[in-house]
């Protein structure tokens, strides 16, 4: 139980705009996905209660929403200047991306609970929303848009709510990421 304990504190802090909090729960992804000190967060959300499940998804959505901020994606008007050059990466893509696709992750882990709150469609369908805006050229941008295609596919066969909000896009970008399969399929018909 220490481990809920810890979880529902950093979201609380999350939930209150303190930094520290950011940290502990990135800290605490970080450990599921290397099971560090044992840490499953399946198994602590197996024992949260509804208002819990709640803080916690509320918070990882907080944390998406800031990270996402920070990756800077707005669509200006490019000319074809602008094209030929390469693209700026902002500085902490990389480590942004890192946690996004923890949190990615802790989604489709969660996919596996009783419990899914709304906001976890929420933080869900802001990752989503990144698929297509997002530069390429970061590192990890692949590897984090290819978490967030698995974590919509598990969504939608699992047939959740509001499905037709992400298959769209997750299908383009797996139909982008692996087009060459789809048009040696199309010429063989």
């Amino acid at each position: 139980m220490e481990h809920k304990k810890s979880l529902l504190q950093a979201c609380v802090l999350v939930n209150n705009g303190v930094a520290s909090g950011f940290q502990a729960l990135d800290s605490m992804l970080i450990k599921n996905s290397s099971r560090v000190d044992d840490l499953d967060l399946k198994e602590v959300a197996d024992f949260l209660t509804a208002t819990e499940h709640e803080v916690v998804w509320a918070a990882s959505s907080a944390f998406a929403n800031s990270l996402i901020q920070g990756l800077n994606m707005d669509n200006e008007d490019d000319d074809d200047e602008e094209e030929e050059e390469e693209e700026e990466i902002p500085e902490g893509s990389e480590e942004a991306l890192q946690s996004l696709r923890r949190i990615a992750g802790f989604i489709s882990l969660y996919l596996e609970t009783q419990y899914r709150p709304a906001s976890l469609f929420e933080t869900l369908q802001a990752l989503h929303d990144t698929l297509i805006p997002l530069n390429d050229n970061i590192p990890g941008a692949s590897a984090f848009k290819c978490s967030v295609a698995r974590a919509c596919e598990t969504w939608w066969t699992k047939n959740e709510v509001r499905t037709f909000h992400l298959d769209a896009i997750s299908c383009m970008y797996t139909y982008h990421t692996h087009k060459h399969i789809h048009t040696n399929f199309d010429t063989h018909k």
